[in-house]
Formats: C-alpha cells, structure tokens, sequence
C-alpha cells in the first residue's frame, strides 16, 4: 500500500542517451510483475488512479511535455492525496482513490516546468552514448540480468543507510 511521500524522478537527455532502457530497467527492478515496463502519458486523472491503483512504480516514456493538470496530478500522486469521481450507475455514489506512487519520466526536452513538481522531483539529465559504446538489447539484457541481484542489493542497501540515518539527516533545497 502506497503511502508516501515519493520523489517523482525526471530523467532527460538527447536521443541515444539510454532514457527509456534505463526507465525500464529501473521499472522492472522495482516492480517486475507488470507487462508493460514503460507507457505513454495518461489522458485524464481517472485513468492515472486507476493506473496508480495497479503499479508499485509509474514510468512514463517519451514524455515532450507535461500539461498543467498532469503535473499537478502527479505532485499530487507522489504525497498521497487522493482523487474520487462519482461511482458508475449511481447518483449519490462516489469512488475515492487515494494512493502515493514513485513516477519516471523519460523524455528529450527538459519537460517538467511546474514548481509544485520540481519541488518533489529529482532531474537527471544523461549524456549521449557515443557510437562505438552502444550496445543492442539483445546485448545488454544478459548483463543486466546477471546485474540484477547487485543493483537490487545496492538499492536496498541505500534504503537501509537512508532509513538508519533518517534522524541524523540534513536537507538542503536548491
């Protein structure tokens, strides 16, 4: 059960800088279970609920930008605040869903402009990946499989530090 608060994590970079691979990997180490390890954006709040509703992680792809509403939803999303609409074939009715979820983005541009999402937002911005380092994925799924165990140990151990070392912690904002 998603309580949060989460990060909303914004990863940008030219074409060829590894963006959606690296979203799907990071997606399919946090939450393996779910076909599709990256989707396009969402078309309006109900339908980003329902898919909050069933995703430990939400990685969108090819992000170009995000409308205001969206990005609004998705701060939202990511402390927990809920979103209700009136249940189907009733007149009195309605149907809340309250969750926080972690979200990916991936796109080219620097698409994230509301302040209200950057606030909860950590923006990596990757390097191209020159031609003679690229790898196909037929490649590279091996190693990252053999990977697989160390990088979820690695973020596990980083949990850990993190929630050992909570109290003693400083926070700067930028």
């Amino acid at each position: 059960k998603g309580v949060g608060p989460y990060t909303v994590l914004l990863i940008n970079g030219e074409q060829g800088s590894a963006k959606s691979t690296g979203s799907k990997y990071l997606r399919s180490l946090l939450d393996p279970v779910h076909k599709a390890p990256a989707r396009r954006l969402q078309r309006d709040e109900y339908e980003l609920a329902i898919a909050a509703q069933q995703n430990a992680l939400l990685v969108f792809d090819n992000v170009s930008s995000l409308p205001q509403w969206l990005s609004d939803a998705i701060a939202s999303l990511a402390t927990g605040s809920g979103f209700a609409v009136r249940t189907l074939y009733s007149q009195d009715d309605e149907t809340v869903y309250g969750t926080a979820r972690p979200v990916c983005f991936n796109g080219i541009p620097d698409f994230a402009e509301s302040s209200d999402l950057l606030d909860r937002a950590i923006k990596l911005t990757l390097p191209p990946i020159p031609d003679d380092q690229r790898k196909s994925e037929d490649e590279l799924e091996p190693q990252f499989e053999a990977a697989r165990p160390k990088l979820l140990g690695a973020l596990l151990d980083a949990a850990s530090a993190g929630l050992k070392n909570y109290a003693t912690m400083k926070f700067r904002s930028e």
